[in-house]
């Protein structure tokens, strides 16, 4: 190994101050950790600390897993695995990445009581703090010493990694590696000081200033950025970009299609780079850059520098913000000037995926004849006055997780994911379009039907009945309420039998017969119907979540219902019993009658 990653390995077991001494292994980890993951060259007390404290795993019954850090950004979850000692071969990497899948999975099926105490409070405080864990990815970064034969490990492994259903990735980094990424970092320059590229056509761009500041809007070509990112990609083109991301497939996979297969729509498809620079002009149709870096817009084109087709040429919109000419900056106001714009740029609220189907015909069509035939006032869009005189008012989002978890049986991603029933194509088209609800009198009274179940639940739930910690735990438990309702729906109306339940496990919907069913009920006793059935799961809900809290499975009640694994190993055999009390006892739990078409 170079004399430089020992002294690195030697510098952080000085800095390390929690009382310990660390060893040369777990030193190299951390190392690892700094270098690979936080691209950090120089590093402090406070940096060692907090790796020790939030991302450091490694002992005893730690399922693998050395050091664990997420990028809050794109949710993608680095596992480490690092091995010091040389001699590692296939066998070796092969068991430990093994192991590393069994304790991922087992995570997220919350059966966590073989492992550390402390390797469970990190995996789990990083995991409870992404909103929507259904949708994380996990990259194991395999780092050693030695060299083996990586494609047979990952041959190895292949059927382990489609076995967990888990969204994994595998990277193999050896000591070439992590030389060639220390030269790297120690060489990186702040910014890119001089660079041209071709715009759409001579003098084609919009300018605007203000007392200290100009900037322009124009469209460069593909092929201009592919050639500035050959070149500078490390060296100073992302160093203003304030996200330090790892790049997640399901994310790349989008803009990569669009640059292979839709490059003529690019323009239209994805938002385009920002530039800060020094200075800038235009002469003819050449932007020429200054003292410049990328603020926003690294991910397209680290993806267009990896993916471009020379033969297919696109345009991609472009903004450049510079000081004006005439402000003179010292180097220290430049800098500020820099880091003002590249927090600005990468701070803006986002529109969120509901609002921009606000518009879709499939969303005016379900608002028009919910409001004609029913009604309802269903909401699509902000600032549009609500109708008082409604029945029932509801948003197309609570909408949307009623449906993933009644009829889709997904509780835990409808409460905890709630944007990907809009940004994920084939889920929003098996809510919003393949159903077909228009088209069929019983599938509209079924939908109707499903909007008096949520204002029923929530009135129930929110009245002086229940404490205040009651109202806060049924209010969390709903989506999971939601899918128990499908359970018994498909129950009573003989979709489904009892020894079917566990089969269903996340049902895709399409052969649920769709008919009304509150409105077909004829006793007026439905309210105490309805909460007799949520009394009753709320007992076994609260039983179970105390059953897991107790042993570390879960930090929180937020955590419980967000896994729709938790869902099936718990809520799916809750009902299951229920139904075969019925079956031996008919008289039992009549509840369930308010569900039966």
């Amino acid at each position: 190994m170079k004399v430089d990653i020992e002294n690195k390995i030697d510098k952080i077991i000085a800095l390390n101050s929690d009382g310990t001494v660390l060893s040369k292994a777990d030193a190299f980890t951390i190392f690892s950790l700094l270098t690979l993951v936080l691209e950090k060259d120089n590093y402090t007390r406070s940096d060692i600390e907090q790796i020790t404290v939030e991302n450091f795993t490694n002992g005893t019954r730690d399922g693998g897993i050395d050091a664990a850090y997420l990028d809050s950004e794109t949710q993608v979850l680095a596992i480490m695995q690092t091995k010091y000692s040389k001699g590692i071969g296939v066998n070796e990497a092969v068991e430990e990445i093994k192991k590393i899948i069994t304790t991922l999975q087992r995570f997220q099926e919350l059966d966590t009581v073989d492992y550390s105490k402390d390797m469970r409070k990190k995996l789990r405080e990083l995991l409870d703090s992404v909103s929507d864990t259904d949708e994380i990815q996990y990259k194991i970064i395999f780092v050693t010493r030695s060299k083996f034969d990586q494609d047979k490990v990952l041959r190895l492994i292949k059927h382990d990694l489609q076995k967990s259903e888990l969204e994994i990735e595998v990277e193999f980094v050896d000591e070439k590696n992590l030389e060639e990424k220390l030269v790297q970092l120690k060489n990186r320059v702040d910014r890119v000081q001089e660079c041209s590229i071709n715009i759409e056509k001579a003098n084609q761009y919009v300018e605007y200033r203000s007392e200290e500041m100009r900037g322009a809007f124009t469209n460069v070509w593909a092929s201009s950025v592919y050639r500035m990112y050959e070149k500078y990609s490390e060296n100073g083109l992302f160093n203003l970009n304030v996200r330090k991301y790892i790049a997640r497939k399901s994310i790349d996979d989008g803009i990569i299609r669009t640059v292979r297969n839709d490059s003529k729509d690019f323009w239209f498809l994805n938002n385009g780079l920002t530039i800060g620079a020094g200075d800038y002009n235009f002469d003819g149709n050449v932007l020429k850059l200054y003292d410049f870096s990328i603020v926003n817009g690294a991910q397209t084109t680290s993806l267009i520098g990896k993916n471009f087709n020379k033969d297919h040429d696109f345009l991609i919109p472009v903004k450049i913000i510079a000081p004006d000419e005439y402000t003179k900056f010292g180097p220290e106001d430049l800098e500020d000037f820099f880091t003002q714009i590249a927090e600005s740029t990468n701070s803006q609220k986002p529109i969120s995926p509901r609002d921009l189907k606000a518009n879709a015909r499939e969303m005016r069509t379900l608002r028009n004849w919910l409001k004609d035939d029913y009604n309802v006032d269903f909401r699509v869009k902000q600032g549009v006055k609500v109708d008082n005189k409604a029945k029932y008012i509801i948003w197309n989002d609570q909408f949307a997780k009623i449906m993933q978890s009644f009829v889709y049986q997904r509780p835990g991603s409808a409460r905890s994911n709630a944007k990907a029933l809009f940004e994920n194509k084939d889920i929003y088209k098996s809510i919003f379009i393949s159903n077909g609800f228009e088209l069929s009198p019983d599938k509209k009274q079924f939908v109707y039907d499903l909007v008096a179940l949520n204002d029923m639940y929530d009135r129930i739930t929110t009245s002086d009945q229940y404490s205040k910690s009651e109202k806060s735990f049924l209010k969390q438990a709903k989506m999971s309420m939601f899918a128990i309702f499908g359970l018994i729906y498909r129950y009573k109306n003989k979709l489904v039998g009892t020894s079917e339940i566990r089969k269903i496990k996340q049902d895709n919907g399409e052969n649920l017969q769709m008919k009304g069913f509150i409105s077909e009920y004829k006793d007026d006793d439905l309210d105490a119907n309805l909460q007799n059935i949520i009394n009753d799961y709320f007992v076994e809900l609260q039983e179970s979540y105390n059953e897991l809290y107790e042993n570390d499975e879960v930090s929180s009640i937020s955590n419980y219902f967000k896994l729709d694994s938790t869902y099936k190993r718990k809520s799916m055999i809750m009902a299951e019993k229920n139904f075969r009390k019925i079956e031996t006892r008919p008289n039992i739990l009549p509840e369930y009658c308010i569900f039966k078409f």
